[in-house]
């Protein structure tokens, strides 16, 4: 009688630590799927980002090419050092004119 009743208490325990374990299982799950979801969200951001920069990159501007050209001859006729952000962005998008002419 001793045997058995060792037995059932035995199997409760094995029952309790598998039924804790499963309980940390699907908690761990939980935040997996969470963090999951969170990434996913974030690379979607990241790419729907980067296209609108490409778009914009892409935008022809041509008035604001020749605004951006002439205040860098203006830089050069005051003797100064021209502006890296303004040759950036002439070259940026002159680059994109001459792509399209191809």
């Amino acid at each position: 009688m001793h045997v058995i009743a060792e037995s059932k208490s035995q199997l409760r325990l094995v029952l309790d630590l598998l039924e804790e374990t499963k309980v940390q299982g699907e908690f761990q799950r939980k935040e997996t799927d969470d963090c999951n979801l969170t990434l996913q969200s974030y690379l979607y951001e990241k790419s729907y980002y980067l296209k609108e920069i490409h778009d914009c990159r892409e935008t022809k501007t041509p008035h604001l090419d020749q605004v951006l050209q002439k205040a860098l001859e203006k830089q050069k006729l005051d003797g100064m050092q021209p502006d890296l952000r303004l040759v950036g962005l002439v070259n940026i998008n002159q680059l994109s004119l001459t792509e399209s002419a191809y």
